[in-house]
C-alpha cells in the first residue's frame, strides 16, 4: 500500500512542482487509444449515469491499514510503558525512574510514527472520490487536505505507475500498479497536482482494465449502458459511510476466490477490519463543492442501484470468517495478557 498523497505536506505528500520523469513519459496512456480488450470496474465504481462516472481513490481498498499499523504501535508502546512504570512503582528505586524516563525518550520516534500513521486516516474523509463527467468532458477529484481538482479530460496527463508493495511475499508480485493523472503546467512540462484511480488488484492488467473502463465511458457515450451492465458491484458509499458488513467484505476481497484461505487468515484480517472501522467511524463523508454538481439527467440513465445479488461466499462467508478469526485472536490476546499479569 502506497500512502503517498494522503498528506498535503510532509513525508507522505506527493512531490509537486517538478518536471515529468522519464518513466512517466514512457508509460503515458493516451485518452484516444484503446488500452485493453476487457474494460472492468475492479470494484471501484460508486455510481454511474448517463453523464457521470464516479470512482474511489487508490487508498480505498486498503483503507484502515495505516490505522491498523499505528494502532499496533500504540498498543505496544502503552504496554511497554505500563510494564516499566509498574516495575518502577514496585521497586521504589530512583534509578528505576531514570530508566523509565530513558525508555520513554528512546521510544519517542515510535510515538511519533504511530501518531503520523493514525493521523493519515482518522478524522479525515471516508474516501476521496474522482468524478468523470462525459457531458462537460471534465475530471473532478476531491483530494486529502480539502483540495479540489477540476481538469479537462483531454488536458490530463495519464500514465501507469508501478510502485513497490511493502507486504508482498513473492518477488514477482512485489509491485503495485496504479493509473495516475497529472495536472500539468501550461507548457506541459511541470507537475502541479496529481491523483490516482483506485485499483482492486496488484496486477498490471487490472489497472489497465480499469483505465479502459473509464476511457471508454468518456470517449463513447453509446457504451454507457453496456459498461453499467458489466459492473460487478456499485459501492454504496456515496451518501453514507460504509457499513460494517462492507468493511469486512472489502478487507477479505483480495482472497475472495479462496474461502479456505479467508478462514485461515481470519485471525489477522479481523484486526485489519478493526483498523478500517476506526478510520471510517472517525471520518466524514466527502461532499462535492458546487463546481461539481450532480448530473440532472433522466432517471432511466441512473445505473448505480442495479447491483447484482451477492452470493453466500461474497457476503456471508466473510462475516463468518471475521467472527471466527476475531474470537481466536481475542482468546489468544486474553491468554497472553493474563499470563503476563501473573508473571509480574
Amino acid at each position: 500500500m502506497n500512502f503517498l498523497g494522503l498528506e498535503k505536506k510532509g513525508f507522505f505528500a506527493n512531490k509537486l512542482n517538478r518536471e515529468l520523469t522519464k518513466e512517466e513519459v514512457e508509460n503515458q496512456l493516451n485518452q484516444k487509444v484503446k488500452a485493453s480488450e476487457n474494460p472492468r470496474d475492479c470494484l471501484n465504481i460508486i455510481k454511474m449515469n448517463g453523464s457521470c462516472l464516479e470512482v474511489v481513490d487508490k487508498w480505498f481498498i486498503f483503507k484502515g491499514l495505516a490505522c491498523f499499523t499505528g494502532g499496533c504501535l500504540s498498543i505496544y508502546l502503552l504496554l511497554m510503558v505500563s510494564i516499566i512504570a509498574y516495575g518502577t512503582i514496585q521497586s521504589n528505586n530512583p534509578a528505576a525512574i531514570w530508566f523509565l524516563m530513558f525508555a520513554v525518550f528512546i521510544h519517542a520516534p515510535i510515538f511519533y510514527i504511530a501518531f503520523r500513521l493514525l493521523s493519515l486516516e482518522m478524522f479525515k474523509q471516508t474516501h476521496y472520490p474522482i468524478r468523470f463527467d462525459a457531458e462537460s468532458n471534465k475530471i473532478h477529484a476531491l483530494l486529502p487536505g480539502g483540495e479540489v481538482v477540476n481538469i479537462n479530460w483531454n488536458d490530463a496527463f495519464v500514465f501507469l505507475n508501478k510502485t513497490r508493495h511493502p507486504f508482498a511475499i513473492k518477488p514477482s508480485s512485489s509491485f503495485h500498479y496504479e493509473v495516475c493523472i497529472h495536472v500539468l503546467s501550461s507548457d506541459r512540462s511541470h507537475v502541479l497536482q496529481t491523483f490516482s484511480l483506485g485499483s482492486f488488484s496488484e496486477t498490471k492488467g487490472d489497472a489497465i482494465n480499469l483505465w479502459e473502463f473509464v476511457r471508454v465511458f468518456m470517449e463513447d457515450s453509446s457504451s454507457h449502458r453496456k459498461l453499467a451492465n458489466n459492473v460487478s458491484y456499485y459501492l454504496p458509499i456515496e451518501e453514507k459511510a460504509e457499513s460494517f458488513k462492507l468493511s469486512v467484505m472489502l478487507v477479505m476481497a483480495p482472497a475472495s476466490g479462496y474461502p479456505l484461505l479467508q478462514l485461515i487468515t481470519a485471525p489477522i484480517t479481523s484486526l485489519f477490519v478493526l483498523g478500517r472501522r476506526l478510520s471510517v467511524v472517525t471520518s466524514q463523508i466527502p461532499k462535492w463543492p458546487e463546481c461539481s454538481l450532480e448530473y440532472d439527467g433522466e432517471e432511466v440513465n441512473v445505473y448505480r442501484n442495479e447491483n447484482k445479488k451477492l452470493t453466500f461466499l461474497d457476503s456471508k462467508w466473510p462475516l463468518i470468517c471475521f467472527a471466527v478469526g476475531f474470537m481466536v485472536t481475542m482468546t489468544m490476546m486474553t491468554w497472553g495478557l493474563v499470563s503476563l499479569y501473573y508473571s509480574l
